[in-house]
């Protein structure tokens, strides 16, 4: 098992944080392509959506 000082990992989570905080895409533009996909949809139901996109495409 590898372990990683906390002088180490802290400084890096603190970077990735403000890298991402940074970010210009937002998490509804991650998620946008499941927009049609409804709430408490399975694996099935998003197979299906992002299947039926691909067929479009």
């Amino acid at each position: 098992m590898l372990v990683v000082p906390r002088n180490v990992y802290v400084p890096m989570l603190s970077w990735l944080t403000q890298k991402m905080s940074n970010s210009s895409s937002s998490a509804a533009d991650d998620d946008a392509h499941l927009d049609e996909v409804p709430d408490g949809a399975g694996c099935t139901e998003i197979w299906e959506h992002l299947s039926d996109g691909r067929d479009d495409d």
